[in-house]
């Protein structure tokens, strides 16, 4: 073998752990990053895969891929995540079709303009299943929030 076969094999070895850790949506990190790669890439339906839609009603499944669309393709300004508390939730998910876990909250950039940089936080919940984190869809669709960062 060749030794540029033989540095291509290692390196492939090498690197595939953390290309199957960059998909892996069981961590919140993982979830994280596969919501980043899905939003930079602007690949919709990555986005997605990133929700469970098993037990969804027709008006809460528009409604949550209408606030995806929204905030789609948005350069990302910061993600915070927490754990679900329902005595935390100002908007708690009505008939979530899984058990929440965390809150998930997209800060993305919107636009300026003359008042400064429009930040606009989408409040997402998160639920697992099958050991994978997802959004959850529930009769509450998503809150957005807009505020001002002067530049």
């Amino acid at each position: 073998m060749s030794h540029a076969v033989v540095a291509s094999l290692l390196s492939a070895l090498l690197f595939s752990p953390l290309l199957v850790t960059a998909q892996d949506t069981s961590t919140l990190q993982g979830f994280e990053a596969a919501f980043r790669r899905a939003n930079a890439s602007k690949d919709f339906r990555a986005l997605e895969q990133l929700v469970w839609w098993a037990h969804t009603k027709p008006k809460a499944y528009e409604d949550m891929r209408g606030v995806l669309r929204q905030e789609f393709g948005r350069p990302i300004r910061r993600i915070d995540t927490a754990h679900f508390s329902w005595a935390h939730a100002i908007y708690p998910p009505r008939n979530p079709n899984l058990r929440p876990t965390h809150f998930f909250t997209v800060w993305s950039v919107t636009g300026r303009d003359r008042f400064g940089t429009q930040i606009t936080g989408t409040f997402y919940t998160l639920g697992r299943k099958d050991r994978r984190f997802y959004f959850i869809v529930s009769d509450q669709w998503p809150i957005m929030t807009m505020h001002y960062e002067r530049t």
